[in-house]
């Protein structure tokens, strides 16, 4: 992940991006590497086209959480849960796309900005549900799952989204070097 975020740092600089362009895309860069890192992770090979289109979810990604005050990371760690990052996914029970959407609010399900806004709303509505109830990651990502601020629900999603935000911690306490 950590070569990933200096090639994409190092591509913006080669442009001659201002330092308010470059902080407008730190989120999209940054979002970009946590999507590699968990797909690698969970053993994504590296001609896998979700690899490939790392950029296109965090461009869809990225704006819902900020629309709905979500953190970014604990979207990213819904869309990996629910779909592995497969736009087309659907689920036992009708749901569908990245955030695995029951079809009635979705214009079109395979559109990911859309999935990802409805995903971002979920998230934000559960954890607003569960901040009285706890407000642990594991109820959040329960209530995501099951409907019901329930931590079993949520407990590898939590524990994905805690080696997720070590592995950033990392990766930002490193010097920059071009």
């Amino acid at each position: 992940m950590l070569k990933y975020i200096a090639a994409l740092v190092a591509v913006l600089v080669c442009f001659n991006l201002s330092a308010s362009e470059l902080v407008r895309y730190r989120d999209l860069c940054k979002a970009t590497g946590a999507i590699v890192w968990i797909l690698k992770d969970q053993g994504a090979r590296p001609t896998d086209y979700r690899l490939q289109f790392a950029d296109g979810f965090a461009w869809a990604i990225v704006p819902a959480a900020k629309k709905y005050g979500v953190d970014i990371d604990a979207m990213i760690v819904t869309a990996f849960t629910e779909s592995s990052f497969h736009a087309d996914a659907v689920g036992e029970k009708g749901e569908r796309g990245l955030y695995q959407i029951h079809r009635r609010p979705l214009r079109d399900w395979k559109d990911i900005r859309e999935n990802a806004d409805k995903g971002a709303r979920l998230l934000a509505r559960a954890i607003r549900t569960c901040s009285d109830k706890g407000g642990t990651w594991e109820h959040v990502f329960g209530h995501y799952r099951s409907g019901r601020c329930d931590p079993e629900f949520g407990k590898w999603k939590a524990r994905l989204y805690r080696r997720l935000k070590k592995e950033l911690r990392k990766a930002e306490s490193l010097p920059a070097r071009l």
